[in-house]
């Protein structure tokens, strides 16, 4: 590794990098005698381990989270850049040293101006050699030369192939997408909706990259229809993309993404910004209607407020009805559905699927069967999930799961509860719940628990009760197997490492 610590380090592109172990000798990490190197020791993780800059523009920065998920106290020594060209700046941990179950974040910034490509690598020394160099790769398309024409017609550029997908820097190209449905599209700008009279696409499978741009104001209405930017994604892939202030105002059936992501579509990376959304029929969600068996939901986050009329509820934060795999999504806002009934933080139904990492800060109104994280599970797992949002029911309010019923086996595991509740009445004598509040079918609850000083309940459909105290104890041992994406620092709650 001697070439790699060279002052030749600039010059050297990716691959390269990726060989490198070390550098002990320049920065001073300490040899152990043999005796310590064998003693328990701090473990650096690092989320994510690689960056991907998309056409970045001077001053855009991304993060990475440094944690110690280990049992001892770690030094953070020193941070290298590895880059061609020094295109990237990188803040120092303002946590030099890092604590059991704490962690600290480290910013990664884009300063360069050309337009070339660049890789890299970042190196995040330790004092403790077991618990090594932690790398990070970090790669950036450069802005394209050629552009968008916001004048183009149907599009501003590219030929609609994976190589070259069509360009969409205006509003009447982003409309014209409805006539190639199965072509590759990238946003080039931001594009401003809130003068275009915007219906809905009904069926895209293609690919739509925005670039991290947005679309802004697009508003619409349909009181008897149905609303999403796309009714049906079939096979295709939505990724990097953020949608702020949209307004909806529908029937039966809404989302701002999708109302259906089938036959393997992955939709990910996407933001959805101080959003209004209201119905009168129910089945609304903020983000996706159904992600089917099979298809993949990641990375998504919701903010906004969604509103129910009428009484039939079925109404989530992020997702609808998660049947394949749904992962990495939050929600913060408030959702009024009156006294309808299947409301959840994050999805109204879990049938199936996969609920992997998610956080709800909701504060939700329903009636029955309300859940902080899903209404109702059938089958399926939900696991590393929290809730913390105030819910306020008539009864069968459950801090994870509002009720179980029908699939088979239904699991959650990882997950807790520290959501204020209250319930007007009770039914089959239950009114509030910490975990899951009624399980007709029979569910099976790991490592999961609720706050009762906070919750209010003691009563629940498996789990643990803690208090606060306990439930913000990184060295409970009731934590011992909550690793992964969870962060644990002393006097507050778990958090999830990618929020």
């Amino acid at each position: 590794s001697s070439d790699v610590c060279s002052s030749d380090l600039p010059r050297l592109i990716l691959p390269a990098l990726l060989l490198f172990i070390g550098c002990d000798t320049d920065v001073g990490i300490t040899n152990l005698p043999d005796v310590q190197a064998e003693a328990p020791v701090a473990v650096l993780s690092v989320t994510p381990t690689s960056l991907h800059f998309d056409s970045p523009q001077i001053g855009s920065s991304q993060d990475v989270v440094v944690a110690n998920i280990g049992g001892d106290d770690l030094l953070i020594e020193n941070i290298e850049v590895f880059l061609a060209e020094d295109r990237f700046i990188v803040s120092d941990a303002p946590l030099r040293v890092v604590e059991p179950g704490q962690s600290t974040t480290i910013t990664v910034s884009w300063v360069g101006t050309d337009s070339a490509d660049a890789s890299g690598l970042i190196v995040v020394h330790t004092d403790a050699p077991e618990a090594g160099s932690i790398e990070v790769s970090v790669t950036v398309a450069a802005p394209d030369v050629v552009g968008c024409d916001p004048l183009g017609t149907p599009f501003g550029g590219g030929d609609g192939t994976s190589a070259e997908p069509w360009r969409l820097c205006s509003v009447d190209q982003f409309d014209a997408i409805r006539t190639a449905p199965e072509a590759a599209f990238r946003l080039y700008s931001d594009i401003d909706l809130s003068a275009a009279s915007l219906a809905p696409i009904p069926v895209f499978s293609g690919v739509l990259d925005g670039a991290n741009y947005t679309l802004s104001d697009w508003s619409h209405t349909d009181p008897a229809g149905q609303l999403a930017l796309i009714r049906r994604l079939e096979g295709g892939h939505v990724h990097d993309l953020n949608i702020l202030r949209p307004v909806l105002n529908a029937g039966q059936g809404e989302a701002v993404l999708a109302l259906a992501v089938i036959d393997g579509a992955v939709v990910e990376r996407i933001r959805v910004t101080d959003a209004s959304v209201t119905g009168t029929d129910g089945f609304i969600s903020g983000v996706v209607g159904t992600v089917g068996a099979g298809a993949t939901l990641s990375d998504v986050v919701f903010d906004g407020n969604i509103v129910s009329h009428g009484e039939i509820g079925f109404v989530a934060g992020v997702v609808n009805t998660c049947r394949g795999l749904c992962e990495k999504l939050v929600s913060f806002g408030d959702i009024d559905a009156g006294v309808s009934w299947k409301v959840g933080g994050i999805a109204q139904h879990v049938s199936g699927g996969r609920l992997s990492g998610c956080a709800s800060h909701m504060n939700i109104t329903a009636g029955s069967r309300l859940g902080g994280v899903a209404s109702i599970q059938s089958g399926g797992i939900i696991e590393d999930c929290y809730s913390d949002g105030v819910l306020t029911g008539v009864h069968w309010v459950g801090g994870i799961v509002g009720e179980t019923y029908g699939g088979s086996g239904p699991i959650v595991r990882r997950s807790f509860s520290a959501s204020p509740m209250t319930a007007s009445t009770t039914h089959s004598g239950i009114g509030t719940s910490g975990v899951v509040s009624w399980d007709p079918e029979p569910v099976t609850v790991v490592d999961s628990f609720w706050d009762t000083d906070v919750t209010g309940t003691l009563h629940s459909a498996g789990g643990t009760r803690m208090t606060t105290s306990e439930l913000q104890d990184p060295s409970n041992p009731a934590f011992i197997a909550w690793t992964g994406p969870w962060v644990l620092v002393d006097g507050q709650y778990p958090s999830l490492a990618f929020e």
